[in-house]
């Protein structure tokens, strides 16, 4: 993940700057940690297709309602057991639980414990 291997341009870089030096910054796009990770176990599974501009947004939506709503979370009203990944990065969510009740389905208390 931090081996600089990738070429571009005259620079080479690691998974890791492309993903947070790069991509991260740039599009500000929460929905990509749940295609573009590292593949720790408390991450979501890879993305094993290829992502074009034609396809991007239904992937992103759909890997990101595959992940919050599967057995990685445990998402109820007043009660959020959640991945770590919207701790590492909750700059990135905003304000975490109505991102998640956005792709969740279940409406979240604005008092509910994580």
């Amino acid at each position: 993940w931090d081996v600089k291997w990738i070429q571009i341009g005259s620079r080479t870089y690691s998974l890791n700057q492309i993903e947070n030096d790069i991509i991260r910054p740039e599009f500000k796009e929460p929905r990509i940690h749940f295609v573009l990770n590292c593949a720790a176990k408390s991450c979501p599974p890879l993305y094993n297709k290829v992502i074009t501009k034609d396809n991007l947004e239904s992937v992103l939506e759909s890997t990101t309602k595959k992940f919050i709503t599967g057995s990685e979370n445990k998402i109820g009203n007043n009660k959020l057991e959640i991945s770590s990944i919207f701790d590492w990065y909750r700059d990135d969510f905003g304000a975490v639980t109505s991102f998640i009740s956005t792709y969740s389905g279940v409406k979240i208390s604005k008092d509910a414990k994580i």
